[in-house]
């Protein structure tokens, strides 16, 4: 049951060949808080949660490199720590509230509510120093609002997967250093790649099959100028393919 506590201790005795701890990533559905504390001693890789009641969680000592947290309409408060390496928000992301200030840099965020036209980010400004943020939505249905990441200035790595809008914004991000865009059936929107003076690292992979051959040569053109760590332009699509696959 969500409420019934749970012996995460009995783990303790399982590890890989080389005494790695094992298992490496957890999924838990529940609202035992006991995992947080587990943690202090025995550290988590990725650990998937989706808490069901309205909970106050302090991740500040926690070791859970990937902690991945989904909430639905129920409010959750977060208090981070160092031991964090990449957060992930799914879901109803206004009900998750931060509470603490970690310097956490890279985030990821997989938005799902009914309430708005678009899919948002909520303002986060205990994330304010992000540098490097990922958005999942699916690529047919609502889709995601590019507006609501420029509260996070410092951002220098950028990968955007399914259905976006107000591309436009992303112009504002001007040290952005490396974005990648993955399964995108409209790009109009999306400034000239040039836009980004610090751009050295580009992907277009399962995206709109018109505007990928005109970054095709803009990429060519700014390869003449500068080196870039790596860029790759890959499965251009027709609009109808989002559609029928």
């Amino acid at each position: 049951e969500p409420q019934q506590p749970i012996n995460w201790q009995v783990l303790d005795q399982f590890s890989t060949p080389s005494g790695y701890s094992w298992p490496r990533f957890l999924h838990y559905a529940g609202n035992d808080l006991g995992f947080v504390a587990w943690s202090q001693n025995r550290p988590i890789e990725r650990f998937y949660w989706y808490p069901t009641a309205d909970l106050e969680a302090d991740f500040s000592a926690a070791q859970i490199s990937h902690p991945y947290v989904q909430v639905n309409n129920t409010p959750l408060k977060l208090k981070l720590g160092v031991g964090i390496a990449e957060l992930h928000l799914a879901g109803h992301l206004a009900q998750i509230q931060i509470n603490q200030d970690s310097k956490l840099h890279s985030l990821s965020f997989s938005p799902n509510s009914s309430e708005a036209q678009t899919y948002q980010l909520p303002n986060y400004p205990l994330l304010a120093d992000a540098t490097q943020i990922s958005v999942y939505v699916a690529p047919l249905g609502k889709a995601f609002d590019c507006s609501s990441l420029l509260q996070f200035t410092k951002l220098t790595h950028l990968n955007l997967s399914g259905r976006m809008t107000q591309l436009s914004c992303l112009a504002e991000l001007a040290h952005l250093q490396s974005l990648a865009l993955r399964y995108l059936p409209e790009l109009n929107e999306l400034p000239a790649l040039s836009t980004w003076k610090d751009l050295n690292q580009f992907i277009g992979w399962n995206i709109e099959a018109n505007v990928g051959k005109l970054l095709r040569t803009q990429l060519k053109a700014l390869q003449q100028e500068r080196e870039f760590n790596y860029s790759s332009i890959t499965q251009l699509r027709s609009k109808s393919w989002f559609s029928t696959e």
